[in-house]
């Protein structure tokens, strides 16, 4: 209960926020008591529902990566189904090449691999506190763009993986400690920025990541950026706050997610965070980016391992 009162408290900070910043965002909200209401909430119904595991095909598994975008020059979230394989995370990387097959493969989506041409994953292992430990060949040392891209391409890929909490490199078996570009790196690489906005952390700063939306052609991706925030503020609430301010102006990613939005209702159990929303989207026939934008975002907390969001108390078919 402790926590659920936390999270409403969040909510309130997003509507103060986005009150005084633009004056159009209003959330009708009745808090609750400590006695259980007559009738279950949303989020409770939804709990009492039998969960429907997502079952992959027998020879592919759906995949997550992280790739270049070279348009906007920056990593980009993306999905693609891959055949099973004994070592999966590791054929998840062989994948991430620039090969021709990949380079060929990629080219349809509108992205790049990045790990450079030649480069040999020669192994990895998974340690019990979810450290994968993985051995590249010297090749891996001759990415010629920002060293940090290739770096989070491979964290972030990788920690898409259940069993995987961060990486640790090597090159031809040797602990990686020095980077082409002069600077240090000590130890596992987490999930602690991507695409920041700031070079310089300034006091009294800490970082959350926001997905906005790049588009291609037909293609749709979601781009993960780190903005720094006041330290001060509920990082959960400040996040979505963040989403509807928008990506940075002079970029030319989008948000989806509407100032207008309502939160009707919310609850966080047992690591899985249930919303229920109102007025999701800006734009008639966006709230599936809308959706993912939240979901995204939110999972990024490691206190949310999962985000269950219905629309005016409906499963999202997006």
């Amino acid at each position: 209960m402790r926590r659920r009162v936390k999270l409403f408290a969040l909510i309130v900070m997003i509507v103060m926020m986005a009150v005084f910043s633009s004056g159009c965002f209003f959330l009708d909200f009745l808090f609750g008591t400590e006695e259980e209401p007559d009738e279950p909430s949303v989020t409770e119904e939804k709990k009492e529902k039998e969960i429907e595991e997502f079952e992959d095909d027998e020879d592919e598994r759906e995949t997550t990566f992280y790739l270049l975008d070279d348009e906007t020059d920056k990593i980009v979230k993306t999905t693609s189904k891959i055949p099973w394989a004994e070592g999966i995370a590791q054929e998840t990387l062989s994948k991430m090449v620039r090969d021709e097959e990949n380079l060929q493969y990629w080219a349809e989506y509108e992205l790049e691999p990045v790990i450079p041409s030649g480069t040999e994953i020669k192994g990895m292992t998974i340690d019990d506190d979810g450290t994968a430990r993985v051995n590249f060949s010297e090749e891996f040392l001759e990415y010629e763009g920002e060293f940090g891209q290739l770096l989070n391409a491979v964290v972030y890929t990788l920690t898409e993986f259940d069993t995987i909490n961060g990486v640790e490199f090597m090159i031809e078996g040797q602990m990686l400690e020095d980077l082409p570009e002069g600077a240090e790196i000590s130890g596992r690489v987490d999930r602690v920025g991507i695409n920041t906005e700031v070079a310089v952390v300034a006091d009294g700063e800490n970082p959350v990541t926001l997905y906005f939306v790049a588009e291609k052609g037909d293609n749709t991706f979601y781009v993960p950026v780190t903005r720094m925030v006041s330290d001060e503020a509920e990082l959960e609430g400040e996040a979505l706050a963040e989403l509807i301010n928008g990506p940075d102006p002079d970029s030319t990613l989008n948000s989806y997610v509407s100032s207008e939005i309502t939160l009707n209702d919310i609850d966080l159990d047992d690591g899985i965070l249930y919303l229920d929303v109102s007025d999701i989207s800006t734009e008639e026939g966006r709230e599936e980016e809308a959706v993912n934008q939240i979901t995204y975002t939110l999972e990024e907390f490691e206190t949310i391992e999962k985000v269950e969001l219905t629309v005016d108390g409906q499963e999202s078919v997006y």
